[in-house]
């Protein structure tokens, strides 16, 4: 993630402030003597019609990027020319710039991968020690079952779900539950007993 901070100037010596602000990573220094157009493809922008014209405050723009080895040096300015550049007029100078600060890059670490929560849609709780419950692998704590049998009356229910129910006392048949996960996300589906 590559972090800045951007401030606009408080007093009326900047004429109009710029859209498009980009960022130019490479190997080696560059240096160039001119006013207008940086003839390079910077890496990274800002967006487009957005302008920075708080005076009072620093606002943090973050943008990512994913390097790709050898860069040393960081160029900041107008890579798209005065024709291609959006103004927004602040007063009669020629004069457009800003206040920037605290440039970083920071390493992200990627997310993790997601784990997929499996669920059966049949078990046999016979009591042979085979499939007896319904067992949802890779359940997270503190998730919601509840099961309904065909008529829509809640049958089992519990908050912390551990793989626990065995659908004791209920016949064979197709029931229908809803798993909810503490994230908020809700799974719905049938599940069958079968004894025999």
């Amino acid at each position: 993630m590559f972090n800045f901070y951007i401030n606009t100037p408080e007093d009326d010596t900047s004429g109009s402030l710029y859209s498009n602000i980009g960022i130019y990573f490479s190997n080696d220094s560059i240096w160039f003597n001119i006013y207008d157009t940086l003839p390079f493809v910077p890496q990274l922008e800002t967006p487009d019609n957005f302008f920075y014209d708080d005076t009072a405050n620093w606002i943090k723009v973050e943008l990512n990027y994913i390097a790709i080895g050898g860069e040393k040096y960081m160029t900041v300015g107008n890579f798209k020319g005065n024709q291609n550049t959006n103004l927004l007029n602040l007063g009669p100078s020629l004069i457009n710039y800003y206040y920037f600060d605290s440039f970083s890059l920071v390493e992200c670490n990627p997310p993790p991968p997601s784990i997929e929560i499996i669920i059966p849609n049949i078990f046999t709780p016979n009591k042979d020690g085979i499939n007896d419950n319904f067992n949802i692998e890779n359940l997270p704590d503190n998730s919601l079952l509840t099961v309904y049998n065909r008529w829509g009356a809640s049958v089992y229910q519990s908050n912390n779900y551990n793989n626990d129910w065995t659908g004791e006392s209920l016949s064979d048949g197709v029931y229908y539950y809803i798993l909810t996960l503490p994230s908020g996300n809700s799974t719905k589906g049938t599940v069958t007993i079968l004894r025999d």
